[in-house]
């Protein structure tokens, strides 16, 4: 894995709050959740779609 990427987003206040019981639901902080969502997303896609292919600089 690569190193992680720290980012800001802007989110509607009334998803930000739902996003916020959701995560509380399962036990998870709110960067966890959205770590979670992220991954899902993307394994749901690459499902569908096939895998996508990422390079980074350093690899030969």
């Amino acid at each position: 894995m690569k190193s992680m990427i720290s980012s800001n987003i802007r989110v509607d206040e009334i998803a930000w709050e739902k996003l916020k019981e959701i995560a509380k639901k399962n036990k998870r902080s709110m960067n966890k959740e959205i770590e979670y969502l992220i991954d899902s997303c993307i394994e749901e896609y690459e499902k569908i779609n096939g895998e996508i292919k990422i390079y980074f600089d350093d690899e030969d």
